[in-house]
């Protein structure tokens, strides 16, 4: 459809028309934007990746997961609010889920979401330090023709210490060892 040469007029009217029965099926008109995109990220990003993934890491972790606001009933309550009591302008998100459980639960509902980080820094600080540094550190190490090693070690120390999060860094510097090491002796 970016490059129609070679099609006849009828092909592209026949492009055109199967391009506005797509759209017409996955875009339902809704009261507004909001409501529209929320419709679409529920029919297709939570059903094809986040549910899939949820499932497989809860099963890898011998974990049952619940997902107590899919239930059907739940989710035609939440698709009938209007979107401006979903987010308000200025206020946090899911302002009537919030406004609803504030009073069952103990702990502030302000914090910021967290999904599934990877503690990185205990890693990288903690149980790997050692093996994270040899494989960094060795004689062998691929970076060594880019890369500085008396600021890559300053740096390496500053995480350390403490005085500076280069938990993203090194892990990254880390994985790019073991691919090279992988690509070098394959």
């Amino acid at each position: 459809m970016r490059s129609p040469r070679g099609l006849t007029a009828q092909q592209l009217a026949r492009l055109d028309q199967r391009k506005q029965e797509i759209a017409d099926r996955v875009c339902q008109p809704q009261r507004d934007l909001l409501s529209e995109l929320l419709r679409l990220d529920a029919r297709w990003q939570l059903a094809e990746g986040l549910l899939q993934k949820a499932d497989k890491m809860s099963m890898a972790a011998s974990i049952e997961l619940r997902t107590p606001f899919l239930d059907v009933r739940i989710a035609a309550l939440a698709a009938a609010i209007h979107s401006r009591l979903k987010l308000p302008p200025g206020g946090p998100g899911k302002y009537v889920l919030r406004k609803c459980l504030a009073h069952r639960l103990n702990e502030s509902m302000d914090r910021p979401k967290l999904g599934f980080p990877v503690p990185l820094r205990r890693w990288l600080t903690g149980e790997l330090r050692e093996q994270i540094h040899a494989e960094i550190f060795a004689s062998s190490a691929k970076w060594k023709s880019h890369l500085d090693k008396r600021l890559l070690t300053a740096a390496w120390d500053d995480f350390q210490g403490a005085r500076w999060d280069g938990s993203s860094a090194f892990y990254a510097l880390w994985l790019y060892e073991v691919w090279m090491k992988g690509v070098v002796q394959a």
